[in-house]
């Protein structure tokens, strides 16, 4: 715009002189040439303005991008301090002022000051409290727990570091914040490798750290001493940290983690293996043109491309460059950059432009930023030396991994830190002296190691990995004598670092395995400890300390439960049902209202929590997914995934059966009365279909179409061809049939609604069946008999004989919830019910 006006303005002046050299007339040319100066001088406010305005969104967005790592970089800080680290706080003191700085330069002084205050105070908060209920719920052991507990896996970080180079490049991933990251499990009792799955040498090795730690169910000989009085509970205290997963194993004691991947096979390293070049077509690309991708696929490529970030810059920093002097950088060289400073990383890029002041302009080959004015220093020359931090970073990261799997083990985290950690080969690597025997023995120590530790059938895919891994690295050797090269020490460096994505990718994978099967095995001896009271003891101990120190309120648990103690008991009101004795729908309301306000009738109040919990159930959305959280009880926070799974059964039930009417319906036009062989086949059918994520509804409009087509084919051939069955779906037929399944599952749909009613009123009966002997009880062994003798004699008239076993399923499922549920929160949902009754009316509202 302001160049258009200023344009025009030269033009009304250039009108303006030849108007005034003429006879006459110059007063229109003047004006023009007003009006354009005007244009002008509101063309250049309106981009002074514009542009200062993108200038402080600019800066505003890329301060957003610092306040995340700003956050984390101070949380470390203070984990350091607490652990008395003082390396790690000089090294984190020092990010956090070039993070400062670089705030302070976005968003000006006072702003800046404002934003950095607020984080810090947020996580100082974050870490006093969840320190205290740290000290709170293990005064004794959390120091124990958090030296054998073995560490989360770590991802190898393919972010570009912009600042400190110690942080960023090689062994930053054990620094910041592991105080605030508790592992889930210590096991004191238990080997470190997998017992079920170990090899026969690492069990004998490991006998002695059994010995040393009986089973914690014994009570005796954990580490604690005696006077804990040995009860479950406070062993359970020692085993588990993560309340999430030892909740999942109370409610299903067969519970594992799923199979980590294996680890990738064995590959020629080449480009595909750094840059991660994919083979043509090996992409699927659909008809419409655009790729469809779900979201596991969609953060497996996002991990994917991270990683090959990580192992391209893992080759960069070992290799060395082409140039050596000024004069080798030319337009279109590939160089080797450092970003972020005198401590950044270096990337590939390729030179642009040559200046004469000495100073050069590049673009980064990985993301296409463009840097102008780069001075010779900012590159890589041959005569550097390589950097080999990130290198370092990765035998680093092995060698806690190694440590964090055998914690007991003393001999063997000697041995790891006596070849992983040597200070000959820091020495080596620090000082670009890199000799291939020395990595390959470093490759075949790493690669024994994991094999010892693995499971036999893991161990058979490692010796299969090495086979290949050795050939390859004979014939690099062969190579190399071919070529005369073995006088050269340094000869067998670039193949070497060419195979380090190839070796790290498939020894993290294996550690990745390994950590799971430990883990898997651990769950599998913690189950007998979590099953009856204990577990739900363990439980409610862990939740009434969280209300305490605050970290956990129970507001949505109110919101929830006290409307739904009115809604009970007026609707126990309007149906006029017995309730202990009363048979008037006065009397019904006032009992359930006494009941729940004095809190002596346990069996009322476990049958207003287990309706309630029925009512969640049959919410109009997902209760695994963002709605349902907001909706959540906090006493339920971890089990929208489970309570969704019985709402799919519930819906599976009542889809089909109203299908299964609807096929009845269009084939009872062409007097055809389908085979019990085609129902059962559609119904399985159906069923299938409805647990797959891409089914759409034409797929079930065309199943039952094809079902009511081999109905009629039947009829027709059971008839001889003769009668009046036809074949074929006559077009009217079809389109009828299409229009009902689509409706199938609308409210509206009279079956739908039918069936719907029947269904739950069937979980309503299994839910309740036998409360008063189970209620306050584990719900693993209660009830289990009462829940299937009240399906049986409740299903015979619901029409949903066909689905007993899916319907018995789910009713146990959710009957085993709600009495753990119950027993866990019981004294939480006693008060919140008796506020709540205590505030209804005292005698039952009109009936609308």
């Amino acid at each position: 715009m302001l160049i258009t006006a200023t344009q025009r303005l030269g033009k009304a002046l250039g009108d303006l002189a030849a108007a005034a050299a003429g006879s006459g007339g110059g007063g229109g040319a003047l004006r023009r040439f007003r009006a354009r100066l005007v244009m002008v001088r509101w063309a250049r406010r309106y981009h002074a303005t514009a542009f200062g305005s993108w200038k402080a969104l600019d800066s505003e967005r890329v301060a957003a991008q610092l306040i995340g790592p700003y956050a984390e970089c101070f949380g470390a800080l203070l984990d350091a301090q607490r652990r008395g680290d003082a390396a790690f706080v000089q090294m984190a003191g020092s990010q956090l002022g070039q993070l400062r700085t670089a705030l302070h330069q976005l968003l000006g002084e006072s702003v800046a000051a404002v934003k950095i205050d607020e984080v810090e105070a947020a996580v100082t908060q974050q870490f006093s409290s969840a320190m205290a209920y740290v000290n709170q719920t293990r005064p004794t052991t959390a120091a124990a727990a958090a030296a054998a507990s073995p560490p989360p896996p770590p991802v190898p970080n393919a972010t570009r570091p912009s600042g400190d180079g110690g942080g960023g490049e090689g062994g930053g991933s054990s620094g910041g914040g592991s105080g605030l990251k508790r592992g889930f499990l210590s096991g004191p009792s238990k080997p470190s490798a997998p017992a079920a799955a170990a090899p026969a040498a690492a069990v004998a090795a490991d006998n002695g750290a059994a010995a040393e730690a009986p089973s914690a169910a014994a009570g005796a000989g954990s580490g604690r001493s005696s006077g804990a009085g040995g009860s479950s509970a406070v062993s359970l205290q020692d085993l588990i940290q993560n309340e999430q997963l030892a909740h999942d194993l109370i409610m299903d004691p067969q519970y594992q983690l799923p199979a980590a991947d294996d680890p990738p096979p064995f590959t020629t390293p080449g480009v595909s293996a750094v840059a991660g070049v994919e083979a043509p077509g090996s992409r699927h690309t659909p008809l419409s043109g655009k790729e469809e991708l779900s979201g596991r696929e969609i953060n497996h490529r996002i991990q994917s491309t991270m990683q090959t970030m990580f192992w391209r810059k893992l080759v960069i920093s070992l290799t060395p460059t082409a140039q050596s002097k000024r004069e080798d950088f030319v337009v279109g060289s590939i160089v080797q950059a450092r970003f972020g400073g005198p401590q950044g990383s270096f990337y590939e890029a390729t030179v642009t432009g040559v200046h004469d002041d000495g100073t050069f302009a590049i673009r980064y080959l990985e993301d296409n930023v463009v840097e102008d004015r780069v001075p010779l220093g900012n590159f890589r020359l041959a005569t550097d030396r390589v950097d080999a931090r990130p290198l370092l970073g990765l035998i680093d990261e092995t060698r806690k991994r190694l440590e964090g799997l055998t914690p007991r083990r003393a001999d063997l985290i000697a041995t790891y830190r006596e070849v992983l950690d040597a200070p000959l080969l820091r020495q080596m690597l620090m000082e670009g002296v890199l000799d291939g025997v020395t990595i390959l023995k470093l490759f075949n120590f790493v690669l024994d190691t994991v094999q010892q530790l693995e499971a036999p059938a893991r161990a058979d895919r490692t010796i299969a990995w090495r086979s290949q891994f050795d050939a390859y690295i004979q014939g690099l050797a062969a190579a190399a004598a071919n070529a005369s090269a073995a006088a050269d020490p340094g000869a067998g460096v670039g193949p070497m670092v060419a195979l380090l994505p190839v070796f790290f990718g498939f020894v993290f994978g294996a550690l990745d395995q390994l950590s799971r099967d430990l883990i898997n095995s651990r769950l599998r001896m913690l189950a007998p400890q979590l099953a009856g009271p204990a577990g739900a003891e363990y439980e409610r101990e862990r939740f009434d300390a969280k209300v305490e120190q605050g970290l956990t309120r129970l507001d949505q648990t109110r919101a929830w439960l006290a409307p739904h103690a009115g809604t009970w008991c007026a609707a126990g009101g309007a149906s006029g049902g017995r309730v202990g004795g009363a048979s008037t729908q006065s009397d019904t309301y006032t009992v359930r209202r006494e009941g729940l306000a004095n809190g002596v009738n346990r069996n009322l109040l476990r049958e207003c929590v287990a309706d309630g919990v029925l009512a969640l159930v049959q919410l109009p959305k997902r209760l695994d997914g963002q709605e349902g959280a907001a909706v959540l009880p906090e006493t339920m926070a971890w089990d929208g995934k489970r309570l969704a799974a019985v709402r799919d059964s519930m819906d599976r039930v009542v889809l089909v059966a109203t299908l299964l009417v609807i096929a009845r319906q269009v084939l009872s036009q062409k007097r055809v009365i389908p085979s019990e062989e085609v129902m059962e086949g559609l119904k399985s059918k159906l069923d299938w279909l409805l647990q797959q994520p891409s089914t759409r509804l034409p797929n079930l409009q065309r199943a039952v179409q094809d079902a009511a087509s081999s109905a009629c084919a039947a009829a027709a051939a059971g008839q001889g061809g003769a009668g009046e069955v036809a074949v074929a779906l006559e077009p009217e037929l079809v389109e009828s049939l299409s229009a009902m399944v689509s409706s199938a599952a609308d409210p509206r749909n009279s079956v739908f609604a039918l069936f719907t009613k029947r269904a739950y009123g069937l979980l309503h009966h299994m839910i309740h069946a036998g409360a008063a002997a189970s209620t306050g009880t584990s719900a693993a062994t209660d009830g289990t008999d009462r829940v299937a003798a009240a399906l049986s004699a409740m299903i015979g008239t619901s029409g949903l004989k066909a689905f007993q076993p899916l319907l018995l399923e789910t009713g146990r499922a959710l009957r085993r919830f709600i009495d753990h549920n119950g027993a866990v929160y019981w004294h939480h949902y006693s008060k919140i019910l008796h506020d709540a009754a205590t505030a209804l009316p005292l005698a039952s509202p009109p009936v609308a």
